[in-house]
């Protein structure tokens, strides 16, 4: 089976910022089907990484403007996110 072609009934979207400690995309039970693609805003001024509860020195790297592949995650709770400094914005796409 092609994941690509396998149709979903629903999708999420969010935005949010974060600071410099790692926080989870959403802490409660919130299974995907296919995975989640993040976006860091535009007018951020710094970095921010995504990545596991390490993600601060362990996460992709996202500059302002950038977006993570397709993040084939089974659970979105599973995913953080952190500044590399101050407070940076950031949205979402799941399904």
């Amino acid at each position: 089976m092609i994941v690509d072609q396998v149709a979903v009934p629903e999708f999420w979207t969010d935005a949010s910022t974060c600071g410099t400690t790692p926080q989870q995309l959403k802490t409660d039970n919130f299974p995907l089907r296919k995975g989640v693609v993040l976006r860091a805003n535009s007018g951020n001024s710094k970095a921010i990484c995504v990545g596991n509860s390490d993600a601060k020195s362990t996460g992709y790297i996202l500059g302002p403007g950038e977006r993570t592949p397709l993040l084939q995650i089974d659970n979105i709770n599973k995913l953080y996110v952190v500044a590399s400094e101050g407070t940076q914005g950031y949205s979402w796409f799941a399904c």
